[in-house]
């Protein structure tokens, strides 16, 4: 699955990943069964992401919410598929963790990354939004839209908000951005313990791609040594220069959407 022929739309990042489970499920390479989306947001709805296509040098931009697609194969190490990041399409799982998610420890409370994990066959199924969410109170759009319609299932015809899920919160600041939400299953959120490339790193390799329930496991239990030590050592290194995310946020790339 190349980047030139993925359907793109900026800042409408779950639609852009169902289009890619789309394709590879039309496709059938990569297997849909090895891929994973992965919602990227904190209570605060405000997530820092490095090598993102919108920022500027090597700050980061701050997204309400973020979506990415994880290929996770037996016979190959875990990718990341990214249309909105400045990285190879696709990248190693390890790369994106150590240079557009970083180390939490870097990050105030308030910047910490939570995951939820879903298997692709699930998105597609569960998935709907009308859009409501990118228009102003005019009518007008936020950002254009896809050239597409709205994104309607069997299963999911209209946009509701599973309780639990990117729930809307009050946002202060400049790089406050706007709440997006659509609809799908809803497992819990889990935190990045200690930071999300051991996280992530861990979880892949132990989810059970039918199952909405993703484990939290500590570094010292069965399966660790497996990920790769010094991956997971690379995580916990801040890269050279790399400064805690004051608040506000005026410092930083506001991204206005």
């Amino acid at each position: 699955m190349r980047r030139e022929d993925c359907v793109y739309t900026s800042c409408y990042c779950e639609e852009n990943v169902w289009k890619l489970c789309e394709f590879a499920r039309g496709q059938k390479t990569p297997p849909l069964e090895e891929l994973l989306v992965v919602f990227i947001s904190n209570a605060s709805r405000m997530v820092p992401l490095w090598r993102q296509r919108s920022g500027y040098g090597d700050q980061p931009v701050v997204w309400d919410y973020h979506v990415i697609l994880l290929q996770v194969g037996l016979d190959s190490d875990p990718q990341v598929y990214d249309l909105d990041s400045d990285l190879s399409f696709p990248c190693s799982m390890e790369l994106y963790a150590s240079q557009a998610l970083r180390s939490d420890r870097s990050l105030r409370p308030a910047y910490h990354r939570r995951f939820r994990v879903i298997p692709a066959d699930s998105f597609l199924l569960n998935f709907a939004s009308d859009r409501s969410h990118m228009r102003n109170a005019d009518g007008s759009w936020k950002m254009p839209p896809p050239p597409y319609p709205p994104i309607h299932t069997a299963a999911a015809q209209t946009q509701r908000l599973p309780s639990g899920f990117l729930r809307r919160h009050q946002h202060r600041g400049p790089a406050a951005a706007r709440p997006r939400h659509g609809a799908l299953p809803a497992p819990a959120w889990r935190p990045a313990q200690p930071n999300p490339l051991r996280f992530l790193l861990i979880t892949i390799s132990r989810q059970q791609r039918r199952s909405d329930d993703v484990p939290v496991l500590q570094p010292r239990q069965p399966g660790w040594k497996r990920l790769g030590r010094q991956a997971a050592a690379q995580a916990d290194r801040l890269p050279s220069g790399q400064q805690e995310l004051p608040g506000p946020l005026v410092p930083f790339t506001p991204f206005q959407r």
